[in-house]
């Protein structure tokens, strides 16, 4: 096969990709549109303008991410992560509850205990006994809490929620 026919050959294979990708990225577009309401209230008319403002602002932000972590790995400037932390991310709103959850998370202890082993040492914990009155007690109370979740979401009316709390064999289903 000499030069002119595989270039040919290519042409061919990559027009028949680009046919067999026109739909989905008609497709993508289309969703893309979705995103015009970010664009408007900018001034933005048109879809590629939308789509620059929502990816140029992302892109800032990992670029900085990743300016701050160099910094920090590299030992000629001297900033430590937890000279940043203090000076800058402590200011950041819910920077301190995000922080604290992500550190819960990263712990060695879980709370679950660490399984036991060797495998054959499992053993099975006796539960309380649930007797009939007890089994009420937690119906009782969970119709009650549902009732008021229903009552707070505006899904029953308040005098329906008082005769239901009121009169417990009603508030079933009819």
């Amino acid at each position: 096969m000499n030069i002119k026919m595989r270039g040919q050959v290519v042409l061919i294979g990559l027009g028949l990709v680009s046919a067999m990708m026109l739909p989905s990225v008609v497709a993508a577009e289309q969703k893309l549109r979705h995103f015009m309401f970010i664009g408007e209230p900018l001034g933005l008319q048109s879809l590629m303008a939308t789509a620059l403002a929502i990816a140029v602002p992302i892109l800032l932000l990992l670029a900085l991410c990743f300016v701050v972590g160099a910094l920090i790995r590299s030992r000629r400037v001297g900033l430590s992560f937890e000279q940043i932390e203090t000076s800058f991310l402590s200011k950041v709103p819910g920077y301190d509850v995000v922080g604290n959850v992500l550190n819960g998370f990263a712990a060695d202890e879980m709370g679950v205990p660490p399984p036991l082993d060797p495998p054959e040492t499992l053993r099975s914990l006796p539960s309380a006994t649930l007797t009939p009155e007890a089994l009420a007690a937690i119906t009782e109370q969970v119709r009650v809490r549902v009732l008021r979740w229903f009552a707070r979401s505006g899904l029953i009316e308040p005098d329906d929620f008082r005769e239901m709390l009121a009169h417990p064999d009603r508030s079933s289903v009819r």
